[in-house]
């Protein structure tokens, strides 16, 4: 077992279980690299394969921010659409990234039987998709797909006025991940959005990161019309 790890407590509020689940000490998060997409390796465990609890005993698994955000509505459509059908399996100990996968999906399977936020939902997708650039399995774009239209949708019709950080984070990444699938001019047209911002002057790395973004799907969109003009 993993020294950097330790047991938190949680009590689900479907189904009232009690039980514990693996969490990566604070202390001992260190991001060796990150990329564009905010994809990040660690030098010791990935804090993301734990962001997802599972209740053992019903199935009910969202993000720990999320897990008892659940009104009796949710808690009725867990209960007949995934506890119903859930045969008990711990993803409550240390992880693998097929583990987190596996546990993330799970959430996902949530959200959306729920109709929790998109701005959630597209949260999720991205992490799969870091999960499957690991795994290289070939899920990883399909992934990133459903999170680009997600975060999309969560822009248009969710309420991000309260936190303006994360409509930026939000606004970055419908940037990056459209450069990413070769829409460059719809990615300019976000990261310019981006850059209108209130809070970009305090952002360093994500207002450096937009404009280091925004030049190379402008080369990249510069190439593209040449070579449609071939």
């Amino acid at each position: 077992m993993s020294i950097y790890l330790y047991d938190k407590s949680v009590t689900c509020p479907v189904c009232n279980h009690q039980f514990t689940t693996k969490k990566v000490k604070s202390k001992s998060i260190k991001v060796t690299k990150r990329d564009t997409d905010f994809r990040a390796e660690y030098e010791f465990d990935n804090p993301t394969f734990y962001g997802v609890d599972v209740c053992p005993n019903c199935g009910h698994a969202r993000f720990e921010s999320d897990f008892l955000d659940v009104n009796e509505a949710a808690k009725k459509v867990i209960k007949d659409k995934i506890s119903s059908k859930w045969k008990s399996k711990n993803l409550c100990g240390e992880r693998s990234i097929n583990d987190a996968a596996e546990a993330h999906k799970l959430a996902l399977i949530n959200y959306n039987l729920t109709h929790y936020k998109l701005s959630t939902i597209a949260k999720v997708c991205l992490r799969l998709s870091w999960f499957y650039k690991g795994l290289e399995n070939g899920l990883e774009e399909r992934f990133a797909t459903h999170a680009l239209e997600s975060y999309e949708k969560a822009y248009s019709t969710e309420n991000l006025d309260d936190n303006p950080k994360e409509e930026l984070m939000i606004l970055y990444l419908l940037g990056e991940l459209n450069r990413r699938a070769g829409n460059y001019k719809k990615s300019m047209d976000w990261f310019s959005l981006s850059l209108k911002s209130p809070v970009i002057k305090d952002e360093k790395f994500l207002n450096d990161s937009i404009k280091e973004q925004m030049n190379i799907a402008k080369n990249q969109f510069k190439k593209q019309k040449e070579k449609e003009n071939d």
